[in-house]
């Protein structure tokens, strides 16, 4: 698609989450520009397609082994972040379809107004990877994380005394699943993982799974090497991806989890 305006790179960056401080203005611009906005919901239309069954399908080990050796004919410059993103989408569908299970480009997902965390957090984690774990902010300290998030975010952190024990190195501001993300980039015994805060408003861990709440334990998923638990608390959602064990995953979900 051509497209002229003199944004069509930041709805790009706002489109792949990473829009930091400019999300606002890029949602104004939107609102504004019926050329991006016309861009901006058919990348949406095509991603939520892609995602479809992501947790579900595995690639052929043959494939799966090309795609780690880095094949030149799916390399990506660790630069361009939001060709990254839409990559390891494609890349996905692919392998779906190579496993008899071809997802089609206009396909959509059953409900439109549910939002899935697993298949977009797994595809943003692979993409920060990707893009040399670029974080926004760098600090040790979560005091200072979190000071640095207040402004951007249309709700409030809870405290989560456990971070400190998690290493955390800083924070990026997302826009994902429709909605500002607050993601807590952290590395823990060589393992690096991020912890996602967002609203749980309309959100699912994926088609076949709710976002648990109360007593009931997180969903957790293993999927081609990055792991995940989901869960919710007093309206917000929260997901731990990352390189760690599925059972590292939990004990550190475990710790972060208000006491139902």
């Amino acid at each position: 698609m051509t497209n002229q305006c003199k944004l069509f790179d930041a709805v790009n960056a706002y489109l792949d989450g990473e829009a930091g401080d400019k999300a606002a203005e890029i949602e104004r611009h939107l609102t504004n520009c019926a050329t991006c906005r016309a861009y901006a919901q058919e990348i949406k239309r095509v991603d939520a397609a892609l995602r479809t069954d992501i947790t579900e399908t595995k690639a052929p080990a043959s494939l799966r082994a090309r795609l780690e050796e880095k094949d030149e004919r799916f390399a990506v410059p660790v630069h361009s972040r939001s060709s990254t993103r839409r990559r390891f989408m494609v890349g996905l569908g692919m392998a779906a379809g190579v496993g008899g299970i071809a997802i089609a480009a206009t396909q959509l997902l059953t409900d439109p107004g549910r939002q899935e965390m697993a298949p977009t957090l797994f595809g943003d984690f692979a993409t920060l990877l990707a893009a040399d774990k670029r974080l926004d902010f760098d600090s040790t300290k979560p005091s200072e994380i979190f000071a640095w998030f207040k402004p951007k975010l249309p709700f409030s952190l809870p405290n989560l005394k456990a971070l400190q024990d998690m290493g955390p190195q800083g924070g990026r501001l997302c826009w994902l699943m429709e909605r500002r993300t607050a993601a807590f980039y952290c590395v823990s015994q060589g393992d690096s993982f991020c912890l996602y805060v967002t609203d749980a408003g309309a959100l699912v861990v994926n088609k076949n799974a709710p976002l648990p709440l109360g007593k009931i334990p997180p969903v957790l998923i293993d999927h081609m090497g990055i792991r995940g638990a989901f869960w919710q608390t007093r309206g917000l959602a929260f997901a731990i991806v990352g390189q760690p064990s599925i059972e590292k995953i939990s004990m550190l979900a475990d710790g972060l989890r208000e006491p139902a």
